[in-house]
């Protein structure tokens, strides 16, 4: 009988459950061709038209699970376009414009859809708008949101740990970035490039806010600048070479900040190890097709060894009064340190008497 009962209840008519309709397939296949399309120009580098077609996509397409993914896109893509509109590191009237429109895709999507997951990209990536602009403290507070607000989706909170710890170094904060990088390698260590530069930071840590390593040179081009000769000044050690395929990005940057603050007491020093066919007739040669005015030492590398060099370009800026404040990719440095330098930022406090 039980049988019986329970087989009549399965014929009964079932009220069907509401669901939402599924997409056509044809708007299904439009989707995806628009988001191929956006795509594809990002991919090319066509940032502007790439941004307006993701911008598209979530007019066109709003019900879309891809519709606010499709406005952090367009945020990146603005992000992107703004980069590559800086000249030698400098922000460009047009790369702020490009910036601002990126923050304003990121700041919908952090204010509307605070708890969705691409809310922590779309945070992490206001942080890094605001350090390409060369705004330090804006970046250092937009990295700490992430650790604050979306701490469950940990590939950004490693990238926003990492991220802000290169900001404090950038605003002359060495302790506090050391304590952000010991924690990264605690709790993250990879991806593999940024890990090498993390462990390479934090080898260089106990050299910052101390006496400078003196440096001698086998021999100097474009007349000598011993470390004892510039007292007063603040020194940039340019670490590159001749071979170097991406010193040529960074060479006019560096050469541009002795053009605008050498007046205030800015000295740019290049350095190259003598292996690898440096001559001085070699170096000569290039320094003169090149039009580099600067002084240039040549020795057998132990300059880079004492200041942490292990890869070219590098920079590694000395006070004024001589000691270690800041070493790493040329790319990273930002006028905001090496003004503070020449204002006589003081060395950090320690931590007992940190506020």
């Amino acid at each position: 009988m039980k049988f019986l009962l329970l087989t009549a209840l399965a014929l009964l008519p079932q009220t069907p459950v509401p669901t939402t309709p599924a997409p056509a397939p044809a708007q299904q296949s439009a989707e995806v061709a628009a988001w191929d399309a956006a795509a594809a120009l990002q991919t090319r580098a066509d940032y502007p038209a790439a941004a307006a077609a993701f911008e598209r996509f979530r007019v066109d397409f709003p019900n879309s699970p891809r519709a606010l993914e499709a406005q952090v896109r367009s945020g990146i893509c603005w992000f992107s376009d703004g980069n590559a509109k800086r000249v030698n590191h400098a922000v460009t009237d047009g790369a702020r414009a490009s910036f601002e429109l990126s923050l304003a895709r990121f700041d919908s999507v952090t204010k509307e859809h605070a708890q969705h997951p691409l809310g922590s990209r779309a945070q992490y990536m206001k942080g890094s708008v605001h350090l390409f602009q060369g705004d330090l403290a804006a970046a250092h507070r937009e990295y700490s949101a992430v650790l604050e607000k979306f701490t469950a989706d940990r590939s950004y909170v490693g990238k926003a740990l990492e991220r802000r710890a290169v900001v404090e170094r950038h605003m002359l904060r060495p302790r506090e970035a050391l304590v952000d990088m010991q924690r990264w390698m605690k709790e993250f260590g990879t991806p593999e490039d940024t890990l090498k530069s993390v462990q390479a930071q934090i080898a260089l840590a106990p050299k910052l806010e101390r006496p400078a390593p003196p440096y001698r040179a086998l021999h100097w081009l474009n007349g000598p600048a011993p470390l004892e000769s510039c007292a007063g000044q603040v020194v940039a050690l340019y670490f590159f070479a001749t071979w170097c395929s991406n010193c040529p990005k960074e060479t006019p940057y560096l050469v541009e900040l002795q053009r605008r603050f050498g007046p205030r007491g800015f000295k740019l020093v290049g350095v190259m190890n003598n292996a690898r066919g440096q001559t001085p007739e070699v170096v000569g040669k290039y320094l003169a097709d090149n039009q580099f005015g600067f002084s240039v030492m040549i020795d057998a590398g132990a300059t880079a060894l004492a200041y942490g060099s292990s890869n070219v370009p590098f920079v590694a800026l000395i006070d004024m009064e001589g000691r270690l404040r800041f070493a790493d990719h040329p790319s990273l440095l930002t006028d905001w340190t090496v003004e503070a330098l020449l204002d006589g930022h003081p060395v950090q406090p320690p931590p007992s008497q940190q506020k």
